[in-house]
């Protein structure tokens, strides 16, 4: 259906594709995987006209395609759903899916009953119910996935991309996905699925491709090939046999290797971090904390899953010091943390990892180094009377580069340019380098790819064994199982149920996580 031919794409000094061609059949799913950097958004964004390409050409349905804008790719056919998402939260669900592309009635004006019929047959080829005029800033992550697919195909695209739709749901949402993947299918559409997760090639896609610096490295039938031979084709030969990869993409219900122990020193068992029955305002998800109790250990890493919109964002920040609680206790080694009210905990010598990169950890236009000054410890250590050391904050972003393998072109390069795995890097090099007792982090390994999601394990089991508390609130269960001492479900702002990870039984979690614990 859509074919592209030796394409070649540079940014900044950097190749971002050399000469890839690959062909997307019609009617079918094809998974697109590959590390961070390995072109996989570039090939997107290229076929959906965000960007052109250096050289090559595509072909879509037998005929020379070069879209100049992604209202050429609309007309053409194609649709894409972003990893962010680009619907207005004060809008309707009909509003935000046509929008752009308005049926218009007498006089011009907008033919609601006539887009609520459309919008209705749309949702029934997606086994969805969503209420037309159900504003969308109330929705979960898995209903905006579908109201972004709606819009796709509100604008009757029939080759559709869904890059990284998976990030922000959690373990049942993600099934839930897989089945409208496979009705879009059924109904004869072509669909990309770009992912980090083999599971999830191995669950939903007829065909694979794995880019690996820019270049194709395997193209083949799912069929054709299995979870170690796509492993080999992401990371190389040698990085597949690293421990990470195999505990981290063997069977998961496998037992994952042992763990680092924590140093056996009294710090090390020492209650770091404890919440007391604290409740909460609602917040921007409207469940507040209700009543929560939770004590995190040094050399002891927790973890927090559940579906999106059971209070993480509003414990995470609560625990970062953006908020306060409404009733209930927050001590640090049995102590309140300052007395600057609990934004003493941003005083703590912890490092915090939120959720949105881009909004809430990096400024895009600033520079990797500039980027690595933005906390308050790396300001004191690169500055002198007011004035930043430039020589010595390009060294030491430059070897945080390095040892994080950041893929960019330069400490004094914009982070805009680099990729969404790649500025998560950046991220965890910042948040990580200066001396800490915990690391708070929601998240951490989202858009990832298996090399960097084994070196992110790495690195938090050595900081457990240093005797440091680890808090990980994310919905990737899978990370958690290699990582974590403890696990426990959010539900409703209270955490239902925790277990040692290696009593814990995956059906009882899964109905945690739905609520019927």
């Amino acid at each position: 259906m859509l074919e592209c031919r030796k394409i070649i794409k540079d940014f900044v000094g950097v190749r971002a594709l050399d000469g890839v061609s690959v062909r997307f059949g019609a009617g079918r799913v094809t998974g697109l995987l590959g590390e961070n950097g390995a072109g996989k958004s570039t090939l997107m964004n290229i076929i959906y006209g965000l960007i052109r390409p250096d050289g090559g050409e595509m072909r879509y349905r037998g005929e020379v395609y070069s879209p100049a804008s992604p209202f050429d790719a609309i007309s053409a056919g194609i649709g894409m759903v972003h990893q962010s998402h680009t619907l207005i939260d004060e809008f309707s669900v009909l509003e935000n899916i046509i929008l752009g592309a308005e049926p218009s009635g007498a006089l011009g004006r907008i033919n609601r009953a006539r887009a609520e019929k459309r919008l209705s047959s749309i949702l029934a080829i997606l086994g969805f119910d969503l209420k037309p005029r159900r504003r969308v800033a109330t929705l979960d992550p898995l209903q905006k996935q579908i109201v972004e697919i709606a819009k796709t195909l509100h604008r009757e695209a029939d080759f559709i991309i869904l890059d990284e739709p998976t990030a922000l749901l959690a373990a049942p949402q993600i099934e839930r996905l897989f089945e409208v993947i496979r009705s879009l299918r059924e109904n004869g559409k072509t669909v990309v699925l770009v992912t980090h997760r083999i599971s999830e090639v191995e669950a939903v896609v007829d065909d694979v491709v794995v880019l690996r610096r820019g270049r194709v490295q395997a193209a083949c039938k799912k069929a054709q090939t299995n979870r170690q031979e796509l492993v080999r084709s992401i990371v190389g030969d040698e990085a597949a046999e690293r421990e990470e990869s195999r505990i981290l993409y063997a069977d998961t219900e496998a037992e994952p290797a042992a763990q680092p122990e924590s140093i056996s020193s009294k710090a090390a068992k020492e209650t770091l971090l404890e919440l007391r029955s604290v409740s909460t305002a609602a917040g921007a998800e409207g469940v507040p904390l209700r009543n929560l109790s939770l004590k995190i250990a040094g050399g002891e890493i927790v973890g927090l899953t559940g579906v999106p919109g059971n209070g993480q964002t509003v414990l995470f920040e609560l625990l970062a010091g953006l908020t306060t609680p409404a009733s209930g206790r927050i001590f640090y080694k049995n102590e309140k943390p300052g007395r600057g009210g609990f934004t003493g905990l941003r005083r703590l010598p912890a490092g915090y990892i939120f959720a949105d990169r881009d909004e809430q950890c990096l400024i895009p236009e600033f520079t990797l180094a500039e980027n690595m000054l933005l906390s308050s410890r790396k300001v004191r250590e690169f500055s002198k009377c007011g004035v930043i050391k430039r020589h010595a904050l390009t060294d030491f972003a430059e070897r945080s580069a390095r040892e994080f393998d950041i893929a960019s072109a330069g400490a004094m390069k914009p982070v805009r340019i680099l990729s969404g795995g790649n500025r998560q890097k950046v991220v965890l090099a910042r948040e990580t380098a200066a001396p800490l007792e915990m690391l708070i982090a929601m998240e951490p390994v989202r858009g990832l790819d298996i090399k960097t999601t084994g070196d992110v394990r790495r690195l938090l089991l050595g900081m457990k064994a240093d005797g440091k508390g680890i808090l990980l609130i994310t919905g990737d269960i899978d990370f958690l199982m290699t990582v974590a001492d403890r696990i426990g479900v959010l539900y409703r702002g209270d955490i239902t149920y925790i277990s040692v990870r290696r009593e814990l039984d995956r059906a009882t979690l899964g109905n945690a996580m739905l609520g019927y614990s």
